[in-house]
């Protein structure tokens, strides 16, 4: 590994500028994952039209939060799997000033990266969305 010194650029301001490259990294991973992995659910589930008024039992409820903690285990174990993949991605940041990609913290952890499919998940949104219908309906 050949580390370069370059006085004018501040350890502090490579690390950020790495955190950032991961971050963009992972974000752009989650959207890619969420279209091939929305795309396959929908195929297997039909999704409830919000705007037609539907009676609601107990049983549809617990169906649909059982779905969606699968839904949410299957993005945890698809997360660890990305992060895998992630850490053999390069850094050009790599080596400036003695900077380390492979320790930085960001690399390790898988949380940004499942809260980005959480977050860019149209199948997961409806599904709370309709939970949501279900529990006013049954509940409130």
């Amino acid at each position: 590994m050949i580390y370069i010194y370059i006085p004018m650029i501040p350890f502090r301001l490579v690390k950020s500028l790495d955190i950032m490259y991961i971050v963009a990294i992972q974000f752009l991973l989650a959207v890619g994952l969420n279209i091939v992995l929305d795309s396959i659910v929908k195929r297997f589930d039909s999704v409830d039209d919000e705007h037609k008024q539907v009676e609601y039992t107990y049983p549809d409820f617990i169906k649909q939060i059982l779905i969606v903690i699968i839904i949410v285990c299957i993005f945890a174990v698809v997360s660890y799997f990305a992060r895998i993949t992630i850490k053999h991605i390069p850094s050009p940041f790599d080596g400036i000033n003695g900077f380390k990609h492979i320790r930085l913290k960001e690399m390790q952890e898988v949380g940004s990266l499942t809260a980005f499919l959480f977050l860019t998940s149209d199948y997961l949104d409806s599904k709370i969305k309709t939970i949501r219908s279900m529990f006013e309906q049954l509940i409130v």
